[in-house]
């Protein structure tokens, strides 16, 4: 009646994979509690806008510039959700996990070949 699910050893680590190194993650993130940098942040996007933001950590700081772009933009609280704080967490996690599956695949393949 019911069909057994095959995965193949490329799907078998990916899932290996997000089950226990990705999955503990997601689930913490809705148990974000923004904090002081979160609203120095937000506060930065808000009276700055983007682009100006994006020069001043530019010239000012320690050249975290992508990490410093997504955590002011992706901010739920540079809006006013301060509900939606486990938003910026859960996508940051997302694309590293997409990353690593993609990687992963790339390896493998490279492997194998």
């Amino acid at each position: 009646m019911y069909k057994a699910i095959r995965l193949n050893p490329l799907q078998f680590l990916s899932f290996f994979i997000f089950i226990y190194t990705i999955f503990p993650f997601i689930v913490l993130s809705f148990y974000n509690v923004p904090l002081g940098d979160d609203f120095w942040y937000a506060e930065s996007f808000r009276t700055n806008g983007f682009w100006k933001t994006q020069l001043k950590f530019y010239y000012e700081w320690s050249g975290r510039y992508i990490a410093s772009a997504t955590i002011s933009t992706l901010n739920p609280i540079s809006f006013g959700y301060f509900n939606l704080s486990f938003v910026h967490p859960l996508l940051l996690i997302s694309g590293f996990a997409f990353a690593l599956n993609h990687f992963i695949k790339n390896v493998v393949v490279f492997l194998i070949f």
